[in-house]
């Protein structure tokens, strides 16, 4: 089949691995310039050098005994790495988190930069439109993307979905990303709180 996956963070990507392994043709159309979603990293400019923050996921953990296997390869690859200071159990990507997501890109067909503004009935398959280039014609849709982005495009397809899309509301996380221009003397890399900073990490 030829398959089309809106959304190329780690559960679309991870998702269209699974379906090309069984030789399905799969295209994945992400509106992000580049891999990540929510384990993106972002990089800056600072006086001192350009400066690396992983502002979305910090480290991830693994339950799934074939979760637990992709993960020991990526860390014999040198993809991913224990963080001991964030707990025994927590994982991160090497150099930055983004990197497992970058590594699982690198064998899809991905295009980047794109947006699909709606998904329509084509025949017996499905159209997506893209905003700034022709339609793509797809036996089946798959939409790996935040609920409030999916309702957009399953209103007019299935209501239903879109219904359930919709009843998930997503909590904000505001991230603030500082550079020092020298190492700051904290006790520990990781400190976590019930306050207002729920989060703070040393990130490198």
């Amino acid at each position: 089949m030829r398959i089309g996956i809106v959304g190329a963070g780690l559960a679309g990507l991870a998702c269209a691995e699974s379906l090309a392994s069984r030789s399905h043709d799969v295209m994945l159309f992400d509106k992000g310039r580049g891999p990540g979603g929510r384990m993106s990293s972002r990089r800056i400019p600072t006086a001192v050098g350009e400066a690396h923050f992983d502002h979305g996921a910090q480290y991830f953990t693994v339950r799934e005994p074939a979760f637990r296997r992709r993960v020991d390869a990526w860390i014999s690859e040198g993809t991913v790495a224990i963080w001991p200071s964030a707990g025994s159990e927590a994982y991160v990507g090497v150099p930055t988190m983004s990197a497992p997501v970058r590594q699982l890109a690198s064998t899809l067909s991905v295009r980047w930069s794109t947006l699909v503004t709606r998904v329509e009935r084509h025949g017996q398959g499905w159209q997506l439109v893209l905003e700034h280039d022709a339609a793509v014609c797809v036996d089946l849709v798959i939409i790996a993307t935040p609920a409030e982005q999916a309702f957009a495009l399953l209103e007019s397809i299935s209501p239903e979905f879109a219904a359930r899309a919709g009843a998930v509301p997503s909590e904000p996380c505001w991230t603030v990303m500082v550079a020092f221009s020298q190492a700051v003397a904290v006790a520990q890399d990781c400190w976590r709180s019930e306050g207002v900073i729920g989060w703070a990490a040393r990130n490198n």
